[in-house]
């Protein structure tokens, strides 16, 4: 591939008629056409482009959160440990009452916020029990509470546990490392383990409120994510193919192999409720007949999702992210953690229809599952740089700031659904 690549690069023509800084100029050339106000879609014009590629209007309507959703908010902007699932009988019933409230929201019958909320209020650690025959009997009687409708009882436990806690990484005692090595061993999480027991875990999480230091002056962290996020540019009629018919939408089939496959390759910590990859990887896989039962349900929401325009009211709480604010040593780097269970179904996703991609991007995107197409690509260019570097050529390394928070999402779903439009409503 390196030397396909190379031989491609090479027969393109460059003219050296002209001086190089005068046909750099011509060669990258802004297009200022693109850039008149004349030439963007109004929104309403927008609506209509989506009304033809999903048959359905985009939700815009502004609504007041209910109690559910309240609670929901609440435990999202308190941390608090989870218990793992105990094993043994406690631990099934507490995966056959994951699997239906998952069924519930594939049928869209509930919103997406009582499935986080389960996992939280079931799981959430009790400072003064940590036997794992107390945590059963705790266990037993929150799914008690669960299954009566008990949710008063079971919000005033979790006032009462959630704690307070900045814990962070960064100058830990040699006995809180050694532990959390050891724990990020069993869970298979070798890589950030490898990090930790050799010191190059580095940087940190930086606090909303600290003051650092930022083009010259000093920001906030907050302020400094604001910047990151800035309101999205025009949807531009040069970005779109208009007055082109959409191609036709394939449904997803998604079968429980799928999610046993994915489920074992999960890894990450969790988003703001539903329990990290450890979670829902035993959840899945360790529990016979009740995990199998659950890995059908996940496959029938991944089709919900994936099969239909699901009302944003229904999944808001699952889209949800944690946001968190990396030390990039100098700079701030935002990061969302999304919840779990969309991650899981997101790869699942991608698994299926990844092939879709292949055949669209071909060599133009080398990220684009192409077999060690980013590696071929660095090899190409530098057996290219040492066959010309004598002749006076050079390589221009071009980043853009902030690219990927500063596009139009809505061109880049319109364009999803023309590219990609098995993925497209997901």
């Amino acid at each position: 591939m390196s030397s396909g690549l190379t031989q491609a690069l090479q027969n393109f023509h460059i003219d050296n008629s002209t001086p190089p800084r005068e046909q750099s100029l011509d060669h990258i050339r802004i297009n200022r056409q693109s850039q008149k106000s004349d030439n963007n879609l109004t929104q309403e014009e927008v609506e209509d482009e989506y009304q033809k590629a999903f048959q359905s209007r985009r939700e815009t309507a502004q609504y007041l959160p209910n109690d559910l959703e309240k609670f929901w908010f609440e435990c999202a902007m308190h941390y608090s440990q989870l218990y793992d699932i105990p094993s043994g009988a406690v631990g099934k019933s507490y995966i056959r009452n994951l699997e239906e409230e998952v069924t519930k929201l594939a049928s869209l019958e509930v919103q997406s916020e009582r499935l986080l909320i389960f996992i939280k209020l079931m799981l959430h650690r009790d400072k003064g029990i940590k036997k794992a025959k107390d945590v059963k009997m705790l266990l037993e009687k929150r799914l008690k509470y669960w299954a009566e409708g008990n949710w008063p009882i079971l919000f005033q436990e979790f006032r009462r546990c959630r704690v307070k806690t900045n814990k962070t990484r960064k100058n830990q005692p040699p006995e809180d490392i050694n532990k959390n090595f050891a724990k990020m061993v069993l869970e298979g999480n070798l890589r950030s383990a490898n990090r930790l027991i050799t010191g190059r875990e580095t940087g940190g999480v930086h606090e909303p409120h600290t003051e650092i230091e930022s083009n010259g002056g000093f920001k906030t962290v907050i302020e400094i994510l604001k910047d990151k996020h800035p309101e999205a540019s025009p949807v531009n009629r040069d970005c779109l193919q208009i007055g082109t018919e959409y191609p036709p939408i394939e449904d997803i089939i998604v079968t429980s192999a799928h999610v046993e496959k994915m489920a074992r390759r999960l890894r990450g910590s969790a988003g703001p409720l539903g329990g990290d990859s450890v979670h829902w990887r035993h959840a899945l896989l360790r529990f016979g007949s009740e995990s199998a039962k659950l890995r059908e349900s996940i496959a029938k929401l991944t089709m919900t999702l994936a099969n239909k325009s699901v009302p944003w009211k229904s999944i808001k709480a699952l889209m949800s992210c944690r946001l968190i604010a990396l030390d990039k040593q100098p700079g701030v780097r935002p990061v969302g953690i999304g919840e779990t269970l969309r991650r899981l179904m997101s790869k699942i996703i991608c698994e299926i229809t990844k092939s879709d991609l292949e055949k669209v991007f071909g060599i133009d995107q080398l990220a684009g599952g192409v077999e060690a197409g980013i590696e071929g690509c660095i090899h190409a260019i530098t057996e290219m740089f040492q066959e010309k570097k004598s002749q006076g050529y050079g390589l221009l390394l071009m980043d853009a700031t902030n690219a990927f928070n500063s596009l139009n999402r809505q061109t880049a779903l319109l364009n999803a659904r023309r590219i990609w439009p098995r993925c497209s409503r997901f």
